[in-house]
């Protein structure tokens, strides 16, 4: 699969970010709108527009997001890969 991944700022720490999430082949997965994405800089939470640009999501979408068990693991993956979790 062959796709321009959309080059975006992250709405809270304004890094520009042009990733995709990959399936388990490898390949990249094209974002739709409304899909969820996690800064790989600041673990930000934001949704992907209709453009593809991302924005912070509703409080509503908070609540969803975060009762989405593989949201809460990417963003522990993340933090994780920043060093920013200590394991006891």
């Amino acid at each position: 699969m062959k796709f321009d991944i959309p080059r975006t700022e992250c709405p809270y720490c304004h890094e520009t970010l042009s990733w995709a999430m990959r399936d388990a082949k490898g390949d990249p997965i094209p974002p739709r709108p409304g899909d969820f994405a996690i800064c790989t800089y600041c673990e930000g939470l934001s949704v992907h527009k209709r453009d593809l640009a991302l924005r912070k999501p509703t409080k509503n979408e908070r609540f969803e997001a975060f009762g989405m068990p593989e949201v809460i693991d990417l963003q522990i993956e993340v933090a994780n890969e920043r060093g920013l979790l200590q394991s006891n």
